[in-house]
């Protein structure tokens, strides 16, 4: 049996390490606030519509004060026609020299050549150029306006964004620091309870507030839409005191990473 499973542990280990390694992750991108919102206007999609309905507006309004200028049309045409024989008679002249002529009636004319000009000028319309220029000058108006609302709500949304993410993050960091310091306060009442100076009932208080933290984590994310997560069971304050000892905690800030965390 040994002879035999060499070979397919040989070839398992031969096939691990032909395996593509993983991908590598994405390198961290810092950016301040203006450059967060300067790759946010350059990118979105909104933003190049609402351009173009700009230039659109900007384009009715120059055809409508157009309407207003003299129009030129020139046109040319070309035809071929069928080769047919000439039609022609003989007149008398009243000549004796020369008593009949051939006169042609219809000649074999087969390249028939157009050429056409035209200029026209608008005297009276009506008030209809006026209206349509008025019209097409609100309407850049509008779109002016719809550009320069959507840029301002993009700003928004961006700024509220980043800041969304550097509270996210801060948040994140103090639960970081309050798990190390419960970490820290749990070995160190471990310790004590080991050397007699603290009884089961301390360590275990410690224990239980230390895992607060991930019992608010893990029902935020077991939470279904339309769900209530009710954290109770504590006051107000924005610490939790173990005997002697205040350590930061804050329900509604671990609430808040928990929510980030589920999203």
């Amino acid at each position: 049996m040994r002879p035999a499973l060499l070979p397919l542990i040989l070839a398992a280990v031969a096939a691990r390490a032909q395996e593509p390694p993983p991908p590598a992750a994405p390198a961290e991108l810092r950016l301040t606030q203006d450059e967060a919102v300067e790759r946010a206007l350059v990118a979105a999609p909104a933003l190049v519509r609402l351009q173009a309905l700009v230039g659109a507006a900007d384009a009715q309004s120059d055809a409508a004060r157009a309407q207003r200028w003299p129009q030129l049309e020139l046109g040319a045409g070309y035809q071929r026609r069928s080769e047919v024989p000439e039609l022609a008679i003989f007149s008398p002249t009243g000549n004796p020299a020369q008593p009949a002529e051939r006169v042609v009636v219809f000649p074999n004319i087969q390249d028939n050549w157009r050429v056409r000009a035209g200029l026209s000028l608008p005297l009276y319309t009506g008030g209809r150029t006026r209206g349509e220029i008025e019209s097409a000058d609100e309407s850049r108006a509008a779109a002016d306006f719809d550009l320069r609302a959507g840029r301002a709500d993009l700003v928004l949304e961006t700024k509220r964004a980043y800041w969304a993410l550097v509270t996210a993050r801060e948040d994140a960091r103090v639960l970081k620091e309050s798990m190390r310091a419960y970490d820290a306060h749990l070995a160190d009442a471990g310790n004590r309870e080991q050397v007699g100076m603290a009884a089961r009932n301390e360590v275990l208080a410690v224990q239980v507030e230390r895992d607060r933290a991930r019992a608010i984590r893990q029902a935020v994310a077991i939470a279904q839409p339309g769900d209530t997560v009710l954290v109770a069971g504590k006051g107000h304050e924005a610490w939790q005191e173990t005997g002697s000892v205040k350590l930061p905690f804050d329900d509604l800030v671990q609430a808040r990473i928990a929510l980030g965390v589920a999203a």
